[in-house]
């Protein structure tokens, strides 16, 4: 789970005017958790793959 947490750190960063670096919080080998600062509040989002996946669409 620490890859989709990089990644999804990579990708919020360039959009955000945080003061303090993401941080990832491994909290067992199925989930994760990200520690963002958003105006100046910590906030943690929780990660974990949903076991049943929504269909996606077919690509042309």
């Amino acid at each position: 789970m620490l890859k989709p947490a990089e990644k999804l750190c990579d990708r919020l960063w360039p959009t955000s005017e945080q003061k303090l670096p993401h941080e990832i919080i491994k909290l067992n080998d199925e989930s994760a958790a990200v520690v963002i600062d958003i105006d100046g509040v910590d906030y943690i989002l929780t990660m974990q793959e949903v076991p049943r996946q929504r269909p996606r669409p077919a690509s042309n």
